[in-house]
């Protein structure tokens, strides 16, 4: 069933979303980032010794672990990596007594540089997401073999930089999520004055910004009553502040707030039923318990206000993902807890099992648009794939 909303759109609310995900985009990200990312991995494979096992028969992750003497940690991240190549037919996939294992037949170069041509021939500003992949699958060594940490790699203090680039909005890889999320902001806004809006795991502020220039641009931005940007992390708090008042008038009424949404949010200084809007972009798919969240979520919302946010989402809940090749090694985005029906796979979700969420946290008027959506270059949009949604439910009324 297709919880999308695409008949409920404006020919013009089309053109939005066709605006954020351009024919370009998908050239860009799928139609070349895929191979390009395949080839790095071939080529991390073939340092690594991974590819030699690999062409000799059909073997397991836990098999190539021990061949190579890996730690066991790094089985996430490796199988991650095995089934991205088989879904993009470089791997074949056979089942023994339930578990995969995969062989390697083609004779290819491997050429990662050359699809980075492309790649950037067509887009530019595509380079911040090609840097930080390029970088964590360098490091992927060091953290199969247990001698760095995922955190110690993605978030060494040397390397700030390459998580400012990539989650600014500047990057056209990540601004689409930002857009995205931005347009449901002001699809849904709420027709009331001094509306206060939560905006949870805010990071470095680059959705904030965007959503605040964009409603400038509407003359929205004064109904915002107090704007309350938080993160559980001190740094990006400081960062985020900066993104913030770099784009909001002086008079503007914010605030910084440090908040766990693992933790129930009424245990952190947010009362029940006095938040008008809770926004987030690419956060609460990281949530340990994402449906307990969605109800303490739900607790702190006004009747009547609203859950929007903006997600990497996948189809199906086998489907890999480009960007998680990044977020693999971390343990917050793997360690999470599953649920029958409702949560089946750790990291992004797919976009039905966003509905479900929301329904069960006790949400009404769920509306799901997806980036396929606005699609007007081609009759047949089945081949270009649902990567993102913004997703909104109401707290019913009492």
């Amino acid at each position: 069933m297709n919880f999308s909303n695409k008949n409920a759109l404006s020919l013009e609310e089309k053109r939005i979303i066709s605006n954020i995900f351009t024919e370009k985009y998908y050239k860009v990200t799928f139609f070349n980032g895929v191979p390009y990312v395949s080839h790095l991995v071939l080529d991390l494979f073939n340092k690594t010794g991974i590819l030699g096992l690999l062409k000799k028969t059909y073997i397991s992750a836990d098999e190539i672990i021990v061949k190579l003497n890996f730690v066991p940690k790094a089985k996430f991240a490796l199988e991650w990596m095995l089934l991205f190549l088989n879904q993009h037919n470089f791997l074949k996939k056979i089942e023994n007594n339930g578990v995969p294992q995969y062989y390697y037949e083609s004779r290819c170069n491997i050429e990662p540089q050359k699809f980075f041509t492309k790649i950037v021939k067509l887009d530019e500003g595509i380079i911040p997401s090609c840097n930080l992949i390029e970088y964590v699958i360098r490091e992927c060594p060091n953290f199969f073999k247990g001698l760095k940490s995922g955190f110690e790699i993605v978030f060494a203090s040397n390397k700030m930089a390459l998580w400012r680039d990539y989650f600014s909005n500047n990057n056209s890889g990540y601004r689409v999520y930002n857009s995205l999320g931005a347009f449901g902001v002001l699809k849904w806004f709420l027709q009331k004055n001094k509306i206060k809006l939560l905006e949870l795991g805010g990071g470095m502020g680059s959705a904030s910004s965007l959503l605040i220039d964009e409603l400038k641009q509407k003359n929205m931005l004064c109904r915002i009553g107090e704007y309350i940007f938080s993160d559980i992390s001190p740094l990006f708090l400081r960062l985020g502040n900066i993104a913030v008042m770099n784009h909001a008038p002086q008079d503007f009424q914010y605030t910084l707030k440090k908040i766990d949404f693992n933790t129930p949010l009424v245990e952190q200084d947010i009362k029940e039923n006095d938040i008008d809007i809770v926004y987030g972009v690419n956060a609460l798919h990281i949530a340990k318990n994402l449906i307990k969240t969605s109800k303490e979520i739900y607790k702190v919302i006004k009747p009547g206000g609203l859950l929007i946010i903006s997600e990497s989402v996948r189809t199906n809940p086998t489907d890999t993902l480009i960007q998680e090749i990044i977020f693999n090694l971390l343990d917050d985005y793997s360690n999470v807890e599953l649920e029958p029906c409702l949560r089946t796979t750790p990291g992004f979700l797919p976009y039905e099992q966003w509905r479900k969420i929301f329904k069960t946290a006790g949400f009404k008027n769920i509306e799901i648009i997806l980036n396929t959506d606005g699609l007007n270059f081609d009759n047949n949009s089945r081949i270009y794939p649902k990567l993102a949604a913004v997703i909104k439910g109401v707290k019913g009324v009492n």
